[in-house]
């Protein structure tokens, strides 16, 4: 990034750099099969023979003048009349063969294919390259734009084009012949790829914006006109889908006294990887988990590098959501540097806190990062970074993950104890579901039958995400799913949302959590309605801070869902006998 920003700065310097965004163009990969006649050499062997032969001597002489065995010249004189060049009845040269000793080199009419790379904005048509493909593009999150031109349009592909790009396989083989194009046969699809480059939106002194390409620290200068037929035709370019939610939330410098503050006036990369090679003793992080703020590999290896010099980090991660698999990824990477280094310390708050960077204890920068306006149809806004220098800076003395109301539980870190309370939920559910039976005429469990009660005798210590995510979904398909299953038996539509939430609330509400908690899991992306009871759920259970920041965070929420079952079970098979007397 600060190869793009130093190139912008050189070559537009009157100008105010907006933002600089890293994106994908498509690239279309082909195959172009066609007929080219190749004018060849013959091997050694097989030049000498045949120029010898045009000269009158046999095989057992040229055999001598070349010091080869005669076997190996017969077997030479055969391929030349495979060749069609020598005439093994009339022992003379073809026509073919006389045009050889002429020229030096024979034709040959011969199917070839060719690799082509077709630009998806401008069509322009080269040889083909490796470039990234989509799944690469997905890992690495890289937002990749839509084609200008139809990929399955193959018009612009003419003669020409393929005749040079011909030329240029048969010179960059180092091959000693010739070829030209005679037809082409057809054009093979292949998947797109993507070729990295920087769009970087740019303000003069009238307040007008303008955007260019760079590649890398080089003005790609054929892309000005094409992104705007691009909006035009409603390609976007901008796509950070978290940035109006945290606007919209965030909280400011919640955990920092700040005595001055100014502005820097251009763009800066909070997240820049140099603070690691520089001689500070302490550096800490506030990132919001957006995606305006991508932790790159190079980040994470940097960080490693500093943490072996045994210098301080802490880390404030702040959001409710991860916008991305990459991003989340890349957290988990932190968090495991995290086990293994002891001076990096880690935190998670759910509320949203601005970008900010704190160098010593002493001064650094916060990015107060809000929407540019744009003057285009289909990219009305981007991301602006507005950067202040923090003067004086002094972060509140706190122990990390610390400041709470709530003190958190102690987890069944046992996996006895943990068995005991899943029997003595079995064997309450039933109970509770033979009570509901004789009260409503309708019972909770599944014919009584309490569904995965293997899985759950076979339950592991939720230790991590993966024995969490198990343990939810098992156990929410053994209590919740199977709610609404035994509804439809009975015709009453949403069931578990309404009679049994309004005949059995207190059941209800721990059976929802495990819900919430279990689709937490299961699906990328929560619906505004789960998303606020999962917040809210964090903020009762740990304390606004997602469990993978504690190392018993999952514990903990195993044993808060399992004793919540447990007692709502019991409390309400209390007040059902209560009802009944």
């Amino acid at each position: 990034m600060k190869l793009v920003l130093d190139a912008v700065k050189s070559d537009f310097p009157d100008y105010k750099i907006i933002n600089i965004t890293e994106v994908g163009f498509p690239i279309f990969k082909k195959t172009v099969v066609c007929l080219a006649t190749l004018y060849k050499g013959l091997p050694v062997v097989l030049d000498f023979t045949l120029k010898l032969l045009n000269q009158g001597f046999n095989t057992n002489q040229i055999s001598k003048l070349l010091s080869i065995d005669e076997e190996l010249i017969k077997n030479a004189v055969y391929d030349l009349e495979l060749n069609n060049m020598y005439d093994l009845k009339t022992q003379t040269l073809t026509d073919d063969g006389r045009k050889y000793i002429s020229n030096n080199k024979y034709e040959q009419l011969q199917r070839v294919e060719l690799p082509i790379s077709v630009d998806g904005f401008t069509g322009y048509i080269k040889k083909s390259r490796n470039y990234i493909t989509n799944k690469n593009a997905k890992s690495t999150n890289l937002n990749t734009l839509e084609p200008i031109l139809d990929k399955k349009n193959n018009n612009i592909i003419h003669g020409q084009i393929i005749k040079r790009i011909l030329e240029e396989y048969i010179k960059e083989s180092n091959s000693e012949y010739e070829g030209q194009l005679v037809e082409m046969v057809s054009v093979n699809e292949k998947p797109t790829e993507y070729k990295k480059f920087y769009i970087v939106v740019i303000e003069d002194l009238d307040k007008k914006s303008r955007l260019v390409v760079y590649d890398r620290n080089t003005k790609v200068n054929y892309f000005d006109s094409e992104l705007i037929n691009a909006d035009e035709i409603g390609i976007k370019m901008f796509t950070d889908n978290s940035i109006d939610i945290f606007i919209e939330k965030v909280i400011g410098t919640k955990d920092l006294e700040v005595y001055g503050e100014e502005s820097v006036g251009e763009i800066y990369n909070i997240l820049e990887y140099d603070y690691f090679t520089r001689d500070f003793n302490s550096v800490f992080f506030d990132i919001p988990m957006i995606e305006a703020y991508e932790i790159k590999d190079e980040w994470i290896n940097e960080l490693e590098r500093y943490l072996k010099r045994k210098r301080s980090v802490k880390i404030n991660f702040t959001g409710y959501c991860y916008p991305t698999t990459n991003i989340k990824n890349k957290v988990y990477q932190i968090i495991e540097l995290s086990k293994k280094y002891n001076n990096l310390e880690l935190q998670h708050k759910i509320e949203y806190e601005y970008a900010k960077v704190i160098l010593d204890n002493k001064n650094g920068y916060i990015d107060k990062i809000a929407k540019y306006k744009l003057n285009l149809k289909n990219n009305p806004t981007c991301v602006t970074h507005n950067i202040f220098k923090l003067n004086k800076v002094k972060a509140k003395a706190e122990t990390v993950n610390s400041e709470s109301n709530n003190k958190l539980i102690k987890p069944i870190n046992n996996l006895n104890e943990l068995k005991d309370l899943i029997k003595n939920i079995v064997e309450s559910a039933k109970s509770l579901d033979a009570e509901m039976e004789d009260y409503y005429g309708m019972g909770w469990l599944d014919n009584g039958q309490f569904l995965n009660e293997y899985n759950l005798d076979n339950i592991k210590l939720a230790k991590n995400e993966k024995s969490y995510s198990n343990f939810t979904k098992d156990l929410n398909a053994s209590m919740v799913e199977v709610i609404d299953e035994r509804g439809k038996e009975m015709g009453i539509n949403n069931y578990f949302y309404m009679d049994f939430k309004k005949n059995f609330p207190k059941l209800h509400y721990a059976l929802d959590r495990l819900r919430v908690y279990r689709n937490s899991m299961q699906h990328n992306n929560l619906n505004s309605q789960n998303l606020e009871k999962y917040l809210n759920y964090i903020k009762s259970d740990l304390n606004g801070t997602f469990p993978e920041f504690y190392s018993n965070g999952y514990l903990i929420l195993q044993t808060i869902i399992l004793k919540e079952i447990f007692n709502a079970i019991i409390e309400t098979s209390r007040d059902l006998n209560k009802v009944a007397l």
